[in-house]
Protein backbone atom coordinates (compact mmCIF):
# COMPACT_ATOMS: atom_id res chain seq x y z
CA UNK A 1 0.00 0.00 0.00
CA UNK A 2 2.95 3.03 1.16
CA UNK A 3 4.69 1.60 -2.22
CA UNK A 4 1.42 2.12 -4.03
CA UNK A 5 0.88 5.72 -2.20
CA UNK A 6 4.67 6.91 -2.86
CA UNK A 7 4.25 6.28 -6.35
CA UNK A 8 1.48 8.54 -6.63
CA UNK A 9 3.00 11.13 -4.81
CA UNK A 10 6.04 11.01 -7.38
CA UNK A 11 3.74 11.62 -10.16
CA UNK A 12 2.31 14.38 -8.11
CA UNK A 13 6.19 15.94 -7.19
CA UNK A 14 8.74 14.40 -9.41
CA UNK A 15 11.59 16.36 -8.35
CA UNK A 16 10.72 15.72 -4.56
CA UNK A 17 10.44 13.14 -2.44
CA UNK A 18 8.53 12.81 0.59
CA UNK A 19 10.39 14.58 3.96
CA UNK A 20 9.91 13.91 7.96
CA UNK A 21 9.15 16.89 8.29
CA UNK A 22 6.43 17.49 6.34
CA UNK A 23 3.59 19.61 7.84
CA UNK A 24 1.48 17.25 5.58
CA UNK A 25 0.13 14.50 7.34
CA UNK A 26 0.41 12.01 4.22
CA UNK A 27 3.45 12.89 3.42
CA UNK A 28 4.89 12.91 6.91
CA UNK A 29 3.63 9.44 6.76
CA UNK A 30 5.87 8.31 3.87
CA UNK A 31 8.82 10.22 4.94
CA UNK A 32 9.23 8.03 7.64
CA UNK A 33 8.41 5.24 5.47
CA UNK A 34 10.52 6.28 2.93
CA UNK A 35 13.50 7.30 6.39
CA UNK A 36 12.55 3.51 7.57
CA UNK A 37 13.57 1.88 4.27
CA UNK A 38 16.81 3.82 4.05
CA UNK A 39 17.76 2.68 7.12
CA UNK A 40 16.82 -1.35 6.59
CA UNK A 41 18.83 -0.63 3.05
CA UNK A 42 22.05 1.06 4.88
CA UNK A 43 22.03 -1.73 7.12
CA UNK A 44 21.66 -4.63 4.91
CA UNK A 45 18.19 -5.65 5.78
CA UNK A 46 16.09 -5.43 2.83
CA UNK A 47 15.26 -7.69 0.42
CA UNK A 48 16.01 -7.85 -2.61
CA UNK A 49 12.96 -7.63 -4.29
CA UNK A 50 11.79 -4.66 -2.43
CA UNK A 51 15.14 -3.23 -3.54
CA UNK A 52 14.61 -4.20 -7.13
CA UNK A 53 10.78 -2.50 -6.84
CA UNK A 54 12.21 0.65 -5.36
CA UNK A 55 15.28 1.12 -7.70
CA UNK A 56 12.05 0.74 -10.56
CA UNK A 57 10.44 3.94 -9.41
CA UNK A 58 14.08 5.32 -8.97
CA UNK A 59 13.93 5.72 -5.28
CA UNK A 60 16.20 7.97 -3.34
CA UNK A 61 18.48 5.16 -0.95
CA UNK A 62 20.49 7.84 0.36
CA UNK A 63 17.97 10.60 1.01
CA UNK A 64 18.75 14.04 1.53
CA UNK A 65 22.42 13.44 -0.40
CA UNK A 66 20.90 12.74 -3.39
CA UNK A 67 18.46 16.01 -2.90
CA UNK A 68 21.77 17.82 -2.78
CA UNK A 69 23.10 16.14 -6.19
CA UNK A 70 19.61 17.16 -7.66
CA UNK A 71 19.84 20.34 -7.21
CA UNK A 72 24.04 20.32 -7.94
CA UNK A 73 23.08 19.06 -11.69
CA UNK A 74 20.16 21.58 -11.48
CA UNK A 75 22.82 24.19 -10.63
CA UNK A 76 25.45 23.18 -13.08
CA UNK A 77 22.63 23.15 -16.12
CA UNK A 78 21.29 26.80 -14.88
CA UNK A 79 25.29 27.70 -14.85
CA UNK A 80 25.81 26.43 -18.16
CA UNK A 81 22.84 27.86 -20.26
CA UNK A 82 22.81 31.50 -18.66
CA UNK A 83 26.58 32.16 -17.65
CA UNK A 84 25.23 33.74 -13.91
CA UNK A 85 23.99 33.01 -10.91
CA UNK A 86 19.89 32.34 -10.47
CA UNK A 87 18.13 35.16 -9.41
CA UNK A 88 16.38 35.81 -6.41
CA UNK A 89 13.20 34.67 -7.49
CA UNK A 90 14.37 31.41 -8.93
CA UNK A 91 14.13 28.02 -6.93
CA UNK A 92 17.55 28.02 -7.14
CA UNK A 93 19.03 31.38 -5.53
CA UNK A 94 18.58 30.20 -1.66
CA UNK A 95 20.12 26.85 -1.85
CA UNK A 96 23.09 28.41 -4.29
CA UNK A 97 23.43 31.18 -1.64
CA UNK A 98 23.67 28.48 1.44
CA UNK A 99 26.07 26.58 -0.70
CA UNK A 100 28.63 30.06 -1.04
CA UNK A 101 28.04 30.76 2.48
CA UNK A 102 28.85 27.53 4.17
CA UNK A 103 31.64 26.23 1.46
CA UNK A 104 34.42 25.77 3.92
CA UNK A 105 32.05 23.57 6.14
CA UNK A 106 30.62 21.78 3.27
CA UNK A 107 31.99 17.43 2.63
CA UNK A 108 35.49 17.64 0.20
CA UNK A 109 33.14 15.79 -2.58
CA UNK A 110 30.98 18.31 -2.67
CA UNK A 111 33.52 21.56 -2.38
CA UNK A 112 35.00 19.32 -5.78
CA UNK A 113 31.60 18.87 -7.38
CA UNK A 114 30.98 22.91 -6.63
CA UNK A 115 34.92 23.83 -7.89
CA UNK A 116 34.49 21.64 -11.46
CA UNK A 117 31.61 24.08 -12.25
CA UNK A 118 33.59 27.25 -11.30
CA UNK A 119 30.71 28.24 -8.52
CA UNK A 120 32.93 30.53 -6.49
CA UNK A 121 34.23 32.45 -9.13
CA UNK A 122 30.20 33.82 -9.85
CA UNK A 123 30.02 35.04 -6.27
CA UNK A 124 33.72 36.33 -6.33
CA UNK A 125 32.98 37.83 -9.84
CA UNK A 126 29.17 39.12 -8.70
CA UNK A 127 30.96 40.86 -5.63
CA UNK A 128 34.14 42.34 -7.35
CA UNK A 129 31.90 44.41 -9.53
CA UNK A 130 29.92 45.37 -6.18
CA UNK A 131 32.83 46.91 -5.23
CA UNK A 132 33.86 48.25 -8.09
CA UNK A 133 30.75 50.33 -8.52
CA UNK A 134 31.22 51.46 -4.78
CA UNK A 135 35.07 52.48 -6.06
CA UNK A 136 33.19 54.57 -8.85
CA UNK A 137 30.99 56.17 -6.62
CA UNK A 138 33.78 57.32 -4.53
CA UNK A 139 35.79 58.82 -6.47
CA UNK A 140 33.04 60.64 -8.65
CA UNK A 141 32.21 62.09 -5.39
CA UNK A 142 35.59 62.58 -3.84
CA UNK A 143 38.11 62.71 -7.21
CA UNK A 144 40.50 60.85 -5.55
CA UNK A 145 40.60 57.14 -4.49
CA UNK A 146 40.14 56.08 -0.86
CA UNK A 147 42.90 56.11 1.56
CA UNK A 148 43.03 53.99 5.26
CA UNK A 149 41.41 57.10 6.79
CA UNK A 150 38.85 58.52 4.20
CA UNK A 151 37.04 54.75 3.79
CA UNK A 152 39.01 51.66 5.23
CA UNK A 153 37.10 49.03 3.79
CA UNK A 154 37.53 50.21 0.52
CA UNK A 155 40.94 51.17 0.78
CA UNK A 156 41.76 47.12 1.63
CA UNK A 157 39.48 46.00 -1.29
CA UNK A 158 41.97 48.47 -3.54
CA UNK A 159 45.03 47.20 -2.05
CA UNK A 160 43.95 44.05 -2.47
CA UNK A 161 43.55 44.21 -5.92
CA UNK A 162 47.02 46.47 -6.14
CA UNK A 163 47.85 43.10 -5.14
CA UNK A 164 46.23 40.92 -7.14
CA UNK A 165 47.60 42.92 -10.05
CA UNK A 166 51.34 42.23 -8.88
CA UNK A 167 50.88 38.90 -8.80
CA UNK A 168 49.18 38.79 -12.18
CA UNK A 169 45.82 37.37 -10.81
CA UNK A 170 43.30 40.14 -12.16
CA UNK A 171 41.78 39.47 -15.51
CA UNK A 172 42.01 42.12 -18.63
CA UNK A 173 38.47 43.29 -17.85
CA UNK A 174 39.59 43.73 -14.08
CA UNK A 175 42.66 45.67 -15.16
CA UNK A 176 40.85 47.63 -17.34
CA UNK A 177 37.83 48.69 -15.17
CA UNK A 178 40.31 50.06 -12.66
CA UNK A 179 42.48 51.93 -15.41
CA UNK A 180 39.18 53.28 -16.38
CA UNK A 181 38.64 55.14 -13.05
CA UNK A 182 42.24 56.60 -13.29
CA UNK A 183 43.37 53.78 -10.71
CA UNK A 184 47.27 53.77 -10.18
CA UNK A 185 47.67 49.90 -9.67
CA UNK A 186 51.23 50.76 -9.15
CA UNK A 187 51.38 53.49 -6.15
CA UNK A 188 53.94 55.01 -4.42
CA UNK A 189 53.29 53.54 -0.94
CA UNK A 190 53.66 56.98 1.06
CA UNK A 191 51.26 58.90 -0.91
CA UNK A 192 47.97 55.95 0.02
CA UNK A 193 48.57 57.03 4.10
Amino acid sequence: KRLEELKEYRQRNPVKWPIVESADPFEKKLGIWCMTLRNRFRQGNLDEIWINELKGIGFNFEGRLDNWKLRFEKLKQYLELNKKLPEPKHELYAWARLQHVNFDELSLGRQKLLKSIIFQQYYEEKGWAVWLGKLKQYIIRNGITPTIKTDKALYHWLTNQRKKYREGRLNENEVFSLMELGVDLAPNRNSEQ
